[in-house]
């Protein structure tokens, strides 16, 4: 535990540095920062890493790295074998992947205090080396189980909690090659139960009512409902995150985007679930192999598991607390945008900053069609108009045998201007929506490795000026029987991204199921 008394107001929040320490000076100049709270995948790497990372986790480093020019990054990725690629790394004059090996030998020094939790690609050795005191760096201090900071800022007392590394289910009981309580193995980092169950044992040594709580993780608690009851436990005021790599941060709580207090629940319950659905598969081992200790941290962890009012109970208090008042903030990338909490006479303000989203390429739609052409898009838009004033005139041949409506009027036109148009596509194809950014097709096969011979052609939509990919996907399948299958996985994860996923339009405006899509009638609006 730890105070610190700072005397400034502006909080900077960031996530994804991705190894460019220098960077955070430059930041915290700018934006006139008097800390830095940083959210995961801030490159804790050193040349000693490439030896434990996988070649998946190597080049997706490379390929992010804002440290690595575009000349350096093709001539990396170019390389025949893993091996050549480590060689090339670990060989360059530089360290390619991170600054971090400078901030250890104070080449470079961080001007104001920055709080950080791990992220999901970060090598577990160094955590625990900072954990240790063997690497001793001036003005960093990792938040994790074991660790709190109380900062007497802007008239308030604002509590630190955090616990890092990517919220996977199936490795909660699974501590890869960590040597303590720090989770990880092969470039990456995770969540475990025992960390959740030490980092309520923690919170609990500190408890002060008069403290304003912020849990930060790398994972959002607003797709995670195990994070979600582990703010609700920890009494936070506040939670910040990442992972999501959206290019606009979000700030919201849950009353403002669920439509009730059952469904806000619900999330919790089925975060319940999906936990002891895990748990009761390990149970027998675990029981073998827990001490006491680790026996205490389990029961700590299960208490946020079990913290979920009985069907038909009623609203619980603190539940129905969470759900109004419990503010959420989801960081974008550092480099599209930031988010600054100005903390002054007691009250915590936000300034939200983003390069946002692009829609110029839609001119170029706008300027090639005739009003009734784009009359005719919004007529047709779920093959339904009654959410237009006036009506435009359809002609008869619009209209199908069995009553639907034909996809808008101009396909021609998109098709030409959009490379990502699927219209031209087989039936047996599947429509995925939530893929994470980024995203390679290897992964996606990966996901769906009972049907990868059935796999014809995977589709990753971009964005058409930035060439940024979107999250979205279509695969075609060489039979019908295995893209149904396939479809049934939908609400699986890819890194920390859950998919949807639904069989896509055909040419006959229904897929085989008999229910609309979604795939086709989303590019056109485009």
């Amino acid at each position: 535990m730890s105070i610190k008394n700072i005397s400034g107001k502006r909080v900077l929040c960031l996530a994804d540095v991705r190894g460019d320490f220098e960077s955070l000076n430059r930041l915290a100049d700018e934006q006139s920062a008097d800390l830095i709270i940083h959210t995961g995948d801030i490159g804790f790497l050193e040349k000693s890493s490439l030896e434990r990372a996988t070649e998946k986790v190597i080049k997706h480093l490379i390929t992010y790295s804002p440290i690595i020019n575009q000349e350096t990054r093709q001539h990396l990725l170019n390389q025949q074998n893993v091996s050549s690629l480590r060689s090339a790394l670990i060989d360059s004059d530089k360290n390619l992947l991170s600054t971090f090996p400078q901030l250890v030998d104070q080449t470079i020094k961080l001007k104001v205090p920055v709080y950080v939790v791990a992220g999901a690609c970060e090598d577990v050795a160094i955590l625990e080396k900072i954990r240790m005191k063997e690497y001793k760096i001036d003005n960093l201090y990792v938040l994790d189980e074991a660790s709190s900071y109380l900062l007497h800022i802007g008239n308030i007392k604002l509590r630190l909690f955090g616990i890092g590394g990517a919220f996977v289910l199936h490795k909660l009981f699974d501590n890869g090659d960590g040597q303590a309580t720090i989770a990880g193995g092969q470039g990456t980092t995770w969540i475990t139960a025992l960390q959740v169950g030490e980092l309520i044992d923690t919170a609990k040594k500190v408890y002060d009512p008069s403290e304003t709580r912020m849990l930060i993780t790398h994972s959002p608690p607003g797709r995670e409902g195990l994070l979600a009851q582990l703010a609700l436990v920890l009494k936070a005021d506040l939670t910040l995150s990442a992972s999501l790599h959206f290019r606009m941060s979000s700030s919201y709580n849950d009353f403002s985007v669920v439509p009730n207090y059952e469904v806000f629940m619900q999330k919790l319950v089925n975060g319940r679930a999906a936990v002891h659905n895990i748990y009761n598969s390990v149970k027998e081992q675990l029981e073998q192999v827990l001490d006491n200790n680790q026996r205490i941290l389990l029961d700590n962890f299960l208490l946020v598991t079990d913290r979920v009012p009985a069907p038909n109970t009623g609203k619980s208090l603190s539940h129905e607390e969470a759900w109004k008042h419990t503010w959420h903030f989801n960081l974008s990338d550092v480099s599209v945008g930031s988010v600054v909490l100005n903390v002054k006479d007691g009250k915590i303000g936000s300034e939200i900053k983003s390069e946002g989203f692009t829609y110029s390429h839609r001119n170029a739609l706008a300027e090639n069609k005739s009003p009734s052409s784009a009359s005719n898009e919004l007529a047709n838009d779920n093959g339904s108009t009654k959410s237009i004033a006036v009506q435009p005139q359809v002609e008869s041949n619009n209209a199908n045998a069995d009553n639907t409506t034909n996809p808008p009027l101009s396909p021609t036109l998109n098709q030409q201007y959009n490379t990502n148009n699927p219209r031209k596509k087989n039936p047996n194809t599947l429509f995925i929506r939530g893929l994470p950014i980024p995203c390679s097709e290897d992964e996606i096969k990966d996901y769906f490795s009972n049907f990868k011979e059935s796999i014809t052609t995977i589709k990753i939509l971009t964005d058409h000026k930035t060439g940024n990919q979107r999250g979205l996907s279509y695969v075609e399948f060489n039979n019908q029987n295995d893209m149904l299958s396939a479809e049934k996985m939908t609400g699986g994860n890819i890194k920390e991204s859950t998919l949807s996923i639904q069989v896509s339009d055909n040419s006959a405006g229904k897929n085989p199921n008999g229910r609309k899509g979604i795939g086709y009638k989303n590019k056109n609006k485009a």
